[in-house]
């Protein structure tokens, strides 16, 4: 739904039309970006949207419109289906069969219902857990409320866990976790939100 706020990047857009423009790079919600989508489509102008939220974390599920005529302007340059195939390739070369995957508010994982569906397929067993923005005060929980045996069972699946946080979120999560007695030994997965891998 277009709403004042969406409509403002595509008054701009149609400003900068008018001054002759080439090219259109955009960052914005997905409102926006269906509405840029259509004008750039209309008038015939490349269209890069770059799908990011404010916080740095991956943005997912922004489903474009498809082009009436089958010519598409715009392209996404951090389409939903790679970070999807990424995921599902590291799963499956580290054998994992059972996973934890940790989110947060910015991530929209709407975009990972293929995901979940591929890895449902495959005999999968995926859990999906939302981490509050103050992390530390979820692992002082933890600490406060888990037995020793239960924490032992909960560092063993720290082993197999993709972070979907922000970079400052990934750090703190990963810090928090080695603060707290929970890195866990041997291998595992980690990387960087920010060059939009999805904080692995």
């Amino acid at each position: 739904m277009l709403t004042p706020s969406s409509l403002s990047p595509l008054f701009l857009a149609c400003d900068l039309m008018t001054q002759g423009i080439l090219a259109l790079v955009t960052s914005t919600g997905c409102a926006s970006a269906n509405a840029l989508q259509s004008l750039t489509d209309a008038m015939h102008i490349p269209h890069l949207f770059v799908q990011r939220n404010p916080g740095g974390s991956p943005r997912t599920a922004c489903h474009l419109n498809p082009s009436p005529d089958g010519e598409a302007y715009t392209l996404a340059s951090r389409p939903p289906v790679r970070l999807n195939d990424v995921m599902l390739r590291l799963v499956t070369e580290l054998r994992w069969q059972k996973f934890v995957m940790f989110y947060d508010s910015e991530y929209d994982i709407r975009g990972l219902q293929s995901f979940l569906d591929q890895a449902s397929r495959l005999g999968l067993d995926v859990s999906l857990q939302k981490v509050d923005k103050n992390i530390s005060h979820v692992f002082t929980s933890l600490f406060t409320t888990m037995k020793t045996e239960e924490l032992n069972r909960y560092r063993d699946t720290l082993r197999r866990a993709i972070l979907l946080l922000s970079p400052q979120g990934a750090h703190s999560f990963i810090n928090e976790v080695g603060r707290g007695g929970l890195r866990p030994q041997g291998p595992g997965a980690q990387g960087s939100a920010e060059d939009g891998s999805g904080g692995l």
